[in-house]
């Protein structure tokens, strides 16, 4: 099941409304209620319109965690940059320390403003295409096996009940729409 938290229908690329969600950059989340299992390769595919650069704060894209700082598989925004990470079971891929981030400002959006991302992690590399375009390898180990909590699209979701990052319910809100997510093993 999804649970569709404060996020809005709005107009997706070929300006068809109804038919892509806004994530105001509050409160506005989808939340899967079912974890997701082992994987030790994956692909995440969507398309992305960003509204502004989210320059003060990161906004979660795609959140895959648990309760533990450093167990995740994400995708985040950030002045006008794309970040992928995946250090579950020892790995180390984490985008926020420059492995595997994007900077969608030197790319032109492909439809009205809208990009779209694709994230190809194997175990030991990263590719990462926008717009069909293949566009660098991170050549660090990633993994999506390990402890799991619900997959969340628009903001971080931990899933736990303190107060810092690790283990915060749901935080770092993403502003912008997403449209044809789909994600494989």
């Amino acid at each position: 099941q999804i649970a569709v938290n404060n996020a809005s229908l709005t107009t997706e690329r070929f300006n068809v409304s109804g038919r892509a969600y806004y994530f105001k950059g509050t409160n506005a989340n989808i939340e899967l209620s079912s974890n997701f299992p082992d994987m030790s390769s994956l692909s995440i595919g969507f398309w992305f319109k960003p509204d502004g650069t989210q320059s003060n704060d990161t906004g979660y894209i795609f959140w895959e965690g648990d309760g533990v700082c450093g167990k995740d598989v994400s995708i985040a925004y950030l002045n006008q940059k794309i970040y992928i990470r995946a250090d579950k079971n020892g790995s180390t891929l984490n985008g926020m320390i420059n492995q595997g981030m994007i900077d969608l400002s030197l790319i032109s959006a492909a439809l009205n403003g809208w990009y779209h991302i694709m994230w190809v992690m194997q175990p030991t590399q990263s590719l990462i295409y926008v717009n069909g375009q293949y566009r660098t390898t991170a050549s660090v180990n990633g993994s999506g096996v390990g402890t799991h909590y619900h997959p969340t699209f628009g903001c971080l979701n931990d899933g736990g009940t303190g107060t810092g990052i690790c283990g915060t319910p749901k935080g770092h809100f993403l502003k912008g729409s997403l449209d044809d997510i789909q994600i494989y093993s």
